[in-house]
């Protein structure tokens, strides 16, 4: 199913005022044509089922072609192909996934490409921490905020994860003064969604660096600590 395809069934389905209340609060260069994710997953549900019969390079292609055709929700749906069929991303080469790395310039793009797709490469040894610090380090806001969903998709799924503390802090720390809040609202993310993974680290990491922070990740992380609830 190339992107043409994909197109005949997502048209249909635009939705101009919900389209419009996306650009407002994920502004976009993406087309974007309105439908809401819990819409596309029922849409996509049988698409994504067929695409598991494609053999990898096939279904390497199709998710390219989704990418390229600069619709927000066709790179959306090419991030939950490979949510719903998580093999097919151990037959994708480092280079196959980051050409899905294009045109993400909302939060929206970012964050579902992160914790559905880099963050479980990362998992699977297709990525490497030297890839999400090259993030990190980027000019590009949304890439600096790639390298903390990343984080975040790399605990998904998992109910301990200690090993991504030292990499947690590092990203924290290195975005800690940002002023962007896209930036440190989702480091505030980042830090909650992993007390439950390594409840002690964020604890020890708060005490010691959380006066680096914005107020409000201060706020929400020790409340998320404390009560079990974001601020």
């Amino acid at each position: 199913m190339v992107a043409e395809d994909l197109l005949h069934i997502l048209e249909p389905l635009a939705n101009e005022a919900h389209a419009s209340f996306i650009q407002k609060t994920a502004p976009t260069q993406n087309a974007v044509f309105g439908l809401s994710m819990p819409q596309l997953k029922k849409e996509l549900k049988p698409v994504f089922a067929s695409l598991k019969k494609l053999p990898p390079k096939t279904y390497q292609t199709t998710l390219s072609s989704w990418v390229d055709a600069q619709i927000l929700e066709c790179s959306l749906a090419a991030f939950l192909a490979l949510d719903a069929n998580k093999k097919q991303i151990g037959n994708f080469s480092k280079a196959d996934l980051l050409y899905l790395n294009q045109n993400l310039d909302n939060w929206i793009l970012i964050d579902y490409y992160g914790t559905l797709v880099t963050g479980y490469a990362w998992r699977k040894g297709i990525l490497h921490f030297e890839d999400i610090s090259g993030w990190m380090t980027h000019a590009n806001i949304w890439q600096r905020r790639l390298a903390i969903t990343s984080c975040i998709g790399l605990d998904r799924g998992l109910k301990a994860n200690t090993e991504s503390s030292p990499f947690i802090a590092e990203v924290a720390l290195h975005l800690a003064t940002e002023p962007a809040p896209v930036i440190y609202k989702a480091i505030s993310w980042m830090l909650r969604f992993h007390i439950s993974r390594d409840r002690t680290f964020v604890v020890d990491f708060m005490k010691q660096y959380g006066t680096r922070f914005h107020t409000s990740v201060q706020r929400e992380v020790m409340a998320k600590l404390e009560t079990g609830k974001k601020a």
